[in-house]
């Protein structure tokens, strides 16, 4: 392109150069084929709109940056161009036949316009800076919030009572504010939604052939009007207060009440009475530079510059109010009783989990300081303390890695004997019943030799893969719960279990069978497995105990 501008018109097209990041998908990846995270943008003007998706990729966007596209992003583009769309609308709605545009004389502006005025002053030149630095994301946020916030949320609600006051010079006045602040507002929007703006600045009235050829809205100091700004938010400081605290308190807009504000500067909220009516629900407004009064049955809204004494009594229905309070005392009451019943009880208490028990080792002689000083509180204290370490020892956690793998396993090998058809079993368990005659008559036990079946050793066999699996199950108790006896019927349920999905796999391979009594024989290695555990986890820690016992003396 420079090299063709140079050749055709003996200069270079462009001289400064923006350089953007790149869009990224929702997860932050770089947009590819191989991972199929593509947008097509066409779906996507489809379902939201040009416009939409343009001032998506502008809004919050900074420059050299990658940007993140989102679906939400678009929505709320899209929702922000219905915004303007429907203010428009209601703007066009109230404009008389005859309506002439141009922005009235100073006197006749009341103090809401020269604070939009001057919003909108101070947003142009902004919006100028930000461009002239590249940065579009920065004027595009500006005009975003200006129209949604400060336009439609606030100007076009201010100017509804004057449009409706039957006074024809506010009316009039209050058109032409909005007229004039609105082309302002599409031609600063303009490069961000070319669309929208072209379409809604043909329908107002005195527009030109096309908003594309109009001069960009530039700062102008005869429209900065800094103390009515300053005056009239606070105003809106004040309303925005009074409505937080209806909110709050649930009140219903229908009502409205009286007020006292106290304010060393009470010109402003004069000058905005009305708006006090409207958007503070106030019936009369009294201003004072201190109140001395009573405060019993007020509630009080407080701003930087104001506050606020409202009766509480004209907001509320007391009978109702009286209710809904005694309710919420019961609920209270109910659930401190419960509360109470439970910390009364020593096996809740034991049972419950303390904040105490859960600190750090290093942190437990300050805990200890601050619980109760009892015998039996500071032996409690001691066991939280003791198990909270040896849940986190790393021992403990390798012996539960370990143990847990052998029960896999040993479950595994039992399931796969289970799955060898009839042929394959029977030869293992002769050349086992071969071993074994062969060892029994090396002892000279010839006729205990003889009387060795088949039948006993694969019984047999059952019985001793069953008895494995119950010992593991209980070194994996011990290892994840020290209450065994009471925790000892997960095991046995788990031996069970694994003994009926056994006898069920060998009805459905070649030629074995199932049997009621293999389970139980199998549920009898299981048991014999607990309880040779047990045994042996006993006598283990019987040693520790006479160990420790050795070291102290």
């Amino acid at each position: 392109m420079i090299f063709s501008g140079l050749a055709y018109t003996g200069k270079a097209p462009f001289d400064t150069v923006c350089i953007h990041g790149i869009v990224r998908d929702s997860q932050g990846r770089k947009m590819s084929k191989s991972l199929g995270n593509g947008i097509d943008p066409l779906e996507v003007i489809a379902q939201y709109g040009a416009d939409a998706l343009r001032f998506m990729l502008l809004d919050g966007s900074t420059p050299g940056n990658d940007m993140r596209y989102s679906e939400k992003k678009v929505e709320a583009a899209r929702n922000f161009a219905n915004k303007l769309w429907n203010a428009t609308r209601f703007v066009l709605m109230n404009l008389p036949e005859d309506f002439t545009p141009g922005l009235p004389s100073e006197d006749k502006l009341d103090m809401s316009d020269k604070w939009v005025l001057t919003k909108l002053n101070q947003v142009a030149g902004a919006m100028t800076d930000n461009l002239d630095h590249f940065e579009m994301g920065l004027a595009a946020a500006k005009i975003n919030s200006f129209i949604w916030d400060v336009y439609c949320d606030w100007f076009i609600e201010i100017a509804k009572p004057r449009l409706n006051s039957g006074d024809a010079e506010q009316a009039d006045t209050a058109r032409r504010v909005l007229v004039y602040v609105l082309d302002k507002a599409l031609k600063l929007l303009h490069p961000f939604m070319p669309f929208i703006t072209e379409e809604l600045y043909q329908a107002l009235p005195g527009s030109a052939e096309t908003i594309m050829t109009q001069s960009w809205p530039t700062f102008d100091e005869a429209h900065n009007w800094a103390e009515e700004e300053e005056a009239f938010e606070k105003v809106m400081d004040y309303i925005k207060a009074v409505r937080t605290m209806r909110t709050e308190m649930n009140v219903h807009p229908a009502k409205k009440t009286s007020m006292i504000i106290e304010t060393a500067d009470p010109a402003p909220f004069r000058n905005a009475e009305v708006y006090l009516a409207k958007f503070a629900f106030a019936t009369d407004v009294t201003f004072t530079e201190k109140y001395e009064g009573s405060t019993d049955g007020m509630v009080q809204v407080s701003t930087h510059t104001a506050r606020g004494f409202i009766p509480m009594m004209e907001l509320i229905d007391r009978e109702k109010e009286l209710a809904r309070l005694n309710k919420e005392k019961a609920k209270a009451e109910k659930e401190l009783a419960m509360f109470e019943n439970q910390l009364a009880n020593p096996k809740f208490v034991e049972r419950a989990p303390q904040l105490w028990w859960k600190r750090s080792a290093q942190s437990a002689p300050t805990a200890r300081a601050s619980w109760p000083t009892s015998s039996r509180a500071s032996r409690l204290w001691a066991k939280r303390m003791q198990e909270q370490n040896q849940r986190t020892s790393p021992w403990l956690i390798a012996w539960r890695v370990i143990f847990t793998f052998a029960l896999i396993g040993c479950i595994v090998f039992i399931f796969s004997n289970s799955l060898q058809i009839a042929d394959v079993s029977e030869g293992a368990s002769g050349r086992v019943l071969g071993i074994l005659q062969g060892i029994l008559r090396h002892l000279g036990l010839p006729g205990a030799a003889d009387r060795l079946t088949m039948h006993i050793v694969r019984k047999l066999a059952h019985f001793c893969e069953y008895l494995l699996e119950g010992f593991l199950l209980m070194l994996c108790l011990r290892v994840y719960t020290r209450h065994f006896f009471k925790h000892v019927s997960w095991p046995m349920l788990g031996g069970l279990l694994t003994a009926l999905t056994d006898e069920t796999i060998q009805l459905f391979v070649p030629g074995r069978s199932g049997q009621v009594t293999d389970i139980w024989i199998d549920f009898s290695g299981v048991m014999t497995g607990l309880l040779v555990g047990l045994i042996l986890l006993g006598l283990v820690r019987m040693c520790i105990i006479l160990y420790q016992h050795r070291n102290e003396v």
